[in-house]
């Protein structure tokens, strides 16, 4: 499974160029779908709870490491530099 992706600025160097970036709409209905809490989630993915309800309200753009765990946890194919981090 490929995750929607949108386009955003780099939250890192505050430039305009455009990074792709899984849509948080995309991750919280992949979640909902395998009925799964953001908790458990969180929980599994080792990230915070109300950081994955950042990504999911579109506040906040995860980074390929914690796409690589979302990646793992919710079953879907990683961007290639998420799914570097994964081997």
């Amino acid at each position: 499974m490929t995750p929607e992706r949108v386009l955003v600025a780099c939250p890192r160097c505050g430039s305009k160029k455009a990074m792709a970036a899984i849509s948080g709409s995309w991750l919280r209905q992949r979640r909902e779908a395998l009925g799964l809490t953001q908790t458990a989630v969180a929980d599994a993915a080792g990230i915070g709870q109300s950081n994955l309800s950042n990504v999911e309200a579109g506040r906040r753009v995860c980074g390929p490491e914690v796409e690589a765990r979302l990646a793992k946890v919710l079953g879907f194919s990683p961007s290639p530099e998420a799914k570097a981090l994964q081997n």
